[in-house]
């Protein structure tokens, strides 16, 4: 094989040559400043909805406990843990 000296790949019958990938220009959506926006845009987006779920928590959420534990009370051994109020 003396073509494999120079470093070419010996040509079959039935081979088509295939473009060079350094020929052609690399478009914008396969550059690496592409994938780097694209990141800051994905952590800034999850970053973002962190925020707003932590200002609705924040300004709106009703973290008020109802007092269902009063109508079922606990007991541990047959005592009562919580007092236990009468409903009418």
């Amino acid at each position: 094989m003396t073509s494999g000296a120079s470093g070419t790949k010996p040509t079959m019958p039935g081979d088509v040559p295939k473009e060079s990938d350094e020929s052609a220009p690399a478009t914008f959506f396969e550059s690496k400043m592409f994938r780097w926006i694209s990141i800051m845009l994905y952590l800034g987006g999850i970053s973002g909805l962190g925020m707003v779920l932590a200002l609705y928590y924040l300004l709106f959420f009703n973290s008020h406990m109802p007092e269902i534990h009063l109508k079922f009370p606990v007991s541990i051994g047959g005592h009562p843990v919580q007092k236990i109020h009468e409903f009418q």
